[in-house]
Parts: structure tokens; sequence; C-alpha cells
């Protein structure tokens, strides 16, 4: 599936076009978080329909060696499946 977003009629974030994009072409479906790999560098998530994404993750880059400290920053990594992506929103 192939969402394309109408331009913008007001300035905003383009995280913030995506979501009202997906809120309208996917209304009243129920999509759930089937599986999250959080990453040194990436995250990727796959869905309840089999759809899959990849983002790159945002970090300190000091603290790019190992992951121990880095894991207590994400306390709800292993909390995610089964998660409407509705709540899980902006």
């Amino acid at each position: 599936m192939v969402i394309a977003a109408s331009p913008p009629q007001t300035r905003g974030s383009i995280s913030r076009e995506l979501v009202e994009t997906f809120e309208h072409e996917l209304a009243g479906t129920e999509l759930t978080v089937e599986e999250v790999r959080i990453g040194v560098f990436y995250t990727a998530v796959k869905l309840s329909d089999g759809h899959a994404g990849v983002a790159f993750t945002p970090r300190d880059q000091a603290d790019t060696v190992c992951c121990p400290r880095s894991a207590g920053r994400m306390p709800a990594s292993g909390k995610l499946k089964g998660s409407s992506i509705w709540k899980l929103l902006p």
C-alpha cells in the first residue's frame, strides 16, 4: 500500500502530516505492533498487517559503542508488542 500525502495547507512537521494521512487513509483499521527491534542506530517495527518500517534512532553519539547504559533509557521497549499504533503515534 502506498500512501500519498496531499500538499499541506498549513505549516507543520512532516511527522504530523504523516500521522494525519495515516489517520485519514486507515480510519477504522485496528493495527497493532507485532514486533519491535531497537538497535544502537536503527529501530524497526513490524505491524499486525505485515507492513514494516525502519528508522534511524537518534542518540548521543558518545554512547554508541555498547548498549548497557542506553538500554535503561528505553523502559517500554519490551512492552510495545500488541500495542495499538493509534496509541503510540504522537
